[in-house]
């Protein structure tokens, strides 16, 4: 990889001078007050490239003559674009200044802050967990699910060796508390508002137990006194065995209200069986209104409105099959329609983001067999265009999506097992990618890939990008952990 992909997995923030979350530094002299400000907001391309404004008495980008002051790279006096040079330390800084031309004793200085992708202490994981995962409900960035209504990111863990599945509560720190919940068999998680309080949103958990063909709604104790427990059962139809899971409000416009948490359940016949949910009395009841052939084994499910009609759709990635099935919904607790899209190789794995900033869903898919991945732009009638194929170095497993350098754009990020790797592409909005960023985990076979606001998600976006977490084992198999990569300052 090359020393300017190297920058872009760099995140830029913004050295405070003069207020809490400073973005300019300021001196007097003459007439006014000039200040400096980069914009952070869009960190550095491809190319490392920063531009910096100057403001002199409410005037932006007043005649100014911009040096750089100290640090690596250079800037261009005329227009205040700084170019890095390439960045090998762990922390770097830059210095520039602006001083105003008619009057050389105006002048103000702005400093940003070089800091590479940290990898936080690993949290140990209960032995035999085989998944991590977070979120489920169709939430933009989908990954914003706190558990106990503390503020902070949590997680969940699947153990079927353990026959228990785990909440893992965020303490905004990177650290996390695990509360164990015993669940026979458990094959598939998904958060929603299942069992909650009317009018409200509380997030819960839904577990399939595989051998008892039931999906059990588990809630959390909001006031962290009591461990979470198992409040709620359904039964599925007798010989329909869950595989997958998936949520969301597919009765009504999804763009208004409470999101409502129907539920669909994947089975081993190649069926998918539709829970409605109703919220008219609690507890919160889910009545079976249909069965829907999908043509093979769901092993992921994908809610998104991929026809932009204000209505949940779904999209079924199916064992050993190259084509995706969609299911398009008629807000009334059903399917319309279906189509099939065609992928260029086995989809193992699937994600959703806006790739071309359209605001319609677009999809990437993972091919193991040919250590690729295609990414699909929507059209927002259903349809997607031509598969636009990247080849990898290796197979990949489990794919995130996230702003992972604070340039306004969705990016790919994708665990290579084999390797011990992630890897990150990085978006320029207009569905094609520039640039990306290569990590090496060590004796670590990385799963369960996942991105959010981890350290906390209130902290302002543009001066701290999206996090990821990964869970893995060493090559012994000894340690079971999860580990947080954070691109901030600190």
């Amino acid at each position: 990889m090359s020393e300017k992909y190297n920058f872009h997995a760099i995140s830029l923030i913004v050295l405070c001078f003069a207020f809490l979350f400073g973005c300019s530094a300021a001196e007097s002299g003459g007439q006014g007050t000039l200040t400096v400000s980069p914009d952070f907001f869009r960190v550095p391309d491809s190319e490392g490239r920063v531009q910096f404004s100057a403001k002199v008495s409410g005037v932006l980008d007043e005649n100014v003559t911009w040096s750089l002051l100290s640090g690596p790279g250079t800037i261009d006096p005329n227009t205040g674009l700084y170019v890095s040079e390439a960045v090998t330390a762990q922390v770097a800084t830059a210095t520039v200044q602006a001083t105003r031309n008619r009057d050389a004793g105006l002048s103000g200085t702005g400093k940003v802050g070089l800091t590479k992708i940290k990898k936080a202490i690993g949290e140990p994981l209960t032995s035999g967990v085989v998944e991590l995962a977070v979120g489920g409900l169709f939430v933009r960035d989908g990954q914003t699910i706190d558990l106990n209504d503390d503020n902070n990111l949590d997680l969940v863990a699947r153990n079927p060796d353990l026959n228990q599945v785990s909440f893992l509560l965020g303490n905004g720190n990177n650290t996390f508390e695990e509360k164990p919940i015993p669940v026979t068999d458990p094959v598939a998680m998904v958060v929603g508002d299942f069992v909650g309080v009317l009018n409200s949103f509380a997030a819960e958990l839904a577990v399939a137990s595989g051998s008892d063909q039931k999906i059990h709604f588990i809630s959390s104790d909001t006031t962290g006194q009591q461990p979470p427990s198992i409040s709620q059962t359904i039964s599925l139809v007798v010989g329909q065995t869950p595989v997958s899971l998936a949520a969301g409000k597919f009765h009504g416009s999804f763009l208004n209200d409470f999101p409502i948490s129907d539920l669909i359940v994947g089975t081993a016949a190649g069926e998918i069986i539709f829970f409605r949910q109703d919220r008219s009395q609690l507890p919160f009841t889910h009545t079976e209104t249909g069965t829907f052939p999908v043509g093979g084994k769901p092993i992921q499910m994908i809610v998104a409105d991929f026809d932009r009609n204000t209505t949940l759709d779904l999209a079924v990635v199916r064992e050993g099959s190259k084509d995706l099935f969609v299911l398009f919904g008629n807000g009334q607790g059903s399917f319309s329609s279906n189509t099939t899209l065609s992928f260029p190789g086995v989809i193992t794995y699937l994600a959703e983001g806006d790739f071309n900033g359209d605001d319609i869903p677009d999809l990437v898919a993972a091919h193991a067999a040919s250590s690729q991945i295609s990414v699909l732009l929507g059209n927002g009638d259903g349809s997607f265009g031509t598969p636009l194929q990247i080849p990898l170095s290796s197979k990949p497993g489990t794919i995130t999506i996230g702003d992972f350098n604070v340039g306004t754009n969705d990016d790919i990020a994708i665990a290579l097992p084999d390797t011990n790797e992630l890897f990150v592409l990085y978006g320029n909005g207009l569905g094609k990618f520039t640039g990306n960023w290569r990590f090496s985990t060590g004796a670590l076979s990385p799963t369960s890939l996942i991105s959010g606001f981890f350290t906390g998600f209130d902290a302002p976006q543009g001066f701290q990008s999206i996090d990821l977490i990964y869970m893995g084992s060493d090559l012994t198999g000894s340690a079971n952990q999860f580990f947080l990569l954070s691109n901030q300052s600190n």
